[in-house]
């Protein structure tokens, strides 16, 4: 049905139009859908808001919410009562299912999938064929890499980074700002110290991130006080660091790695 047929249905007292097929649309000015929708890919309740451009093979669940200017790649799909935030991007064949919440301006990337019930931040950005497990919670502006898998109730903390490829088991927590490297595998939560400039967390096997500084074990206990310095760190809050490194180091590893 050509969007234009659509925009004709003529408008209830509270807003809805009855589509052919008997359901409900409420649907904004000026959406786009340059190849038509189908009416059976559109359910019961959906609302979708102005400017919206809507790619052939896309699926809107019932009840779904659709905010302004978000972007639906060809074959995407989104489940039933999701809720899509303005400006958000999904990818083409991305899924989003049944009851998450894509908060504004985040993007989904392509073959992307996100689980029930999951809520992704603000600005966060999940990276084509990466897959976000059911009730996990993501962050504003996290950065999920390409193909990373995190498990189901993980929490991933703002402005975090997860790398491609990495895995994050179920119920782990990653605070904020964090730096977990490509390829990664945590089979329960990394080790994390909160100091008082920011985290330091086991970024991969023998290696740890300090905000955006990332070294192995060894060049952290040689250059520690060289790279604090650099960073503008006080003398005490290099001695602070020093001693969460040497916890991180002692607890992180096993032992041919430190």
């Amino acid at each position: 049905m050509k969007i234009a047929e659509i925009y004709a249905i003529p408008v209830d007292k509270d807003g809805w139009r009855l589509l052919p097929g008997g359901n409900r649309l409420m649907i904004g000015p000026n959406v786009q859908a340059p190849d038509g929708i189908k009416l059976s890919s559109i359910g019961e309740g959906a609302r979708i808001g102005q400017g919206v451009r809507i790619d052939e093979g896309s699926i809107i669940g019932a009840w779904v919410s659709i905010g302004a200017w978000v972007s639906i790649g060809e074959g995407a799909s989104i489940g039933e009562g999701a809720r899509i935030g303005q400006g958000v991007r999904i990818g083409q064949g991305a899924r989003i299912d049944e009851g998450s919440i894509i908060d504004a301006r985040a993007s989904i990337g392509e073959g992307a999938r996100i689980g029930d019930g999951a809520r992704i931040g603000a600005c966060a950005r999940i990276c084509k064929e990466s897959s976000i497990g059911a009730w996990v919670s993501i962050g504003a502006w996290v950065r999920i890499g390409q193909g990373a898998r995190i498990g189901e109730r993980a929490r991933i903390g703002e402005e975090s980074s997860i790398g491609a490829r990495a895995k994050i088991c179920a119920w782990a927590k990653i605070g904020e700002r964090a730096r977990i490297g490509d390829g990664a595998e945590f089979k329960k939560s990394p080790l994390a110290v909160q100091g008082s400039r920011g985290i330091a967390i086991q970024h991969s096997p023998g290696k740890i991130a300090v905000e955006c500084e990332v070294h192995t074990y060894a060049q952290w206990k040689r250059h520690y006080k060289s790279i604090g310095k650099a960073n503008g760190y006080t003398p005490e809050e290099i001695e602070e660091y020093g001693r969460i490194l040497d916890f991180l180091i002692a607890n992180s590893a096993p032992a041919e790695e430190k």
